[in-house]
């Protein structure tokens, strides 16, 4: 391993901590904060992951209300009946 690599990885994981956050399954309650270098990572109902729309409760309904809701838009758009 190179000198210095770990250092280097380590401002990697820093610089992309605005990425992370905890996703609550089940609606558990955390009583302590989860931080990574320091910063507190924000706790969501839902988060985009690969693609995916991920929920609490793990089901794919706020995911295909999403796509839904996109394809809706793109057909006004294409047909011309955006208000």
């Amino acid at each position: 391993m190179y000198k210095g690599t770990s250092s280097l990885g380590q401002k990697m994981a820093v610089g992309h901590i605005c990425k992370c956050c905890v996703l609550s399954i089940d609606n558990i309650i955390f009583d302590t904060d989860i931080c990574i270098a320091g910063k507190q990572l924000p706790i969501f109902e839902h988060n985009r992951d690969m693609g995916v729309i991920v929920s609490c409760d793990l089901s794919l309904f706020v995911h295909i209300t999403n796509i839904v809701a996109k394809a809706h838009k793109r057909a006004c758009i294409t047909c011309g009946y955006l208000s």
